[in-house]
């Protein structure tokens, strides 16, 4: 009965939110797009920017503003240490970020394992060594901003004044050239 109460509220506040003109709703670009497209708030409608919501990587660096400013692009994946497809996109991820950062792209992977689960977030990171940072979400503030329903993978590709342009739910790898082209238009048309 508890849960049903938390929900109720919770999509009242976001019919309230999205009547104010607080949501943005960005159509889902995934292979699940049989799903409601997703709705990403943003308290002041202004653009994103991690540096404003997360404080540190999984090796204790603090994340700041600068670290997303002068991307053109920003590719941001939520993923988790027990999902397979989080994996298989990852090192995906990571050659995108090695072949684009030089053009502009800055992609970071947000944990959503919860805090007992840092150590395994913080191994998997080291012993992949892959070409961005990694977050762990552990209090869950960062996932409540940008992915409410907690779907993973879930990836967001940011414009480069921070706006969610598209939004991909699960992965496959037939996924990654959609998101490739997406990324590169963005590159490519950013001021």
């Amino acid at each position: 009965m508890r849960r049903v109460r938390w929900w109720n509220v919770m999509a009242l506040g976001l019919m309230v939110a999205a009547c104010a003109g607080g949501m943005k709703t960005v159509p889902t670009t995934s292979a699940a797009s049989d799903q409601a497209p997703a709705a990403v708030s943003t308290s002041s409608g202004a653009g994103i920017r991690l540096g404003d919501l997360a404080q540190m990587d999984v090796f204790g660096q603090p994340l700041t503003r600068a670290d997303t400013e002068d991307a053109r692009a920003t590719v941001v994946s939520f993923w988790a240490t027990w999902c397979k497809p989080c994996k298989a996109e990852m090192p995906l991820l990571s050659d995108l970020a090695q072949r684009l950062g030089p053009r502009g792209l800055a992609v970071f992977a947000v944990s959503v394992d919860d805090a007992a689960n840092a150590a395994a977030v913080q191994e998997y990171a080291q012993t992949q060594r892959f070409a961005f940072r990694v977050l762990h979400d552990e209090d869950g503030s960062l996932a409540r901003e940008l992915n409410p329903r907690l779907d993973v993978p879930y990836t967001i590709v940011l414009d480069h004044a921070g706006h969610v342009a598209h939004v991909h739910r699960g992965f496959t790898t037939a996924d990654l050239p959609r998101l490739e082209a997406e990324v590169v238009a963005l590159l490519e048309g950013a001021p």
